[in-house]
C-alpha cells in the first residue's frame, strides 16, 4: 500500500467507514497524519448502521470530540 502515489491514498480513504479508517490510522506515523476521523465520519458511520438496521452503540456518552472518547470501544 505504501508503494501506491497519495492520490490513491486518499481516494481509497475517502472510501472506508469510520471503524476501518481508525484501523488504518493508527497503522503508522503517516497514516495517523492523513486519514480524517473527525465529527462528520463518525456521525456518518452511525447514520449508515441505523439506515442498514444494524446494531448501533446506544450509550448516550458517545461523545464526538475524540476517538478515544467515541463510544467508549463499543465500534
Amino acid at each position: 500500500m505504501m508503494d501506491l502515489p497519495p492520490e490513491l491514498h486518499l481516494a481509497i480513504i475517502s472510501h472506508l467507514p469510520y471503524p476501518d479508517a481508525l484501523s488504518l490510522k493508527h497503522s503508522s506515523r503517516y497514516f495517523y497524519t492523513t486519514v480524517y476521523t473527525g465529527i462528520n465520519l463518525k456521525i456518518e458511520w452511525l447514520i449508515s448502521r441505523r439506515q442498514l438496521h444494524l446494531e448501533c452503540p446506544h450509550d448516550g456518552s458517545c461523545l464526538l470530540n475524540s476517538d478515544r472518547n467515541f463510544c467508549r470501544g463499543s465500534v
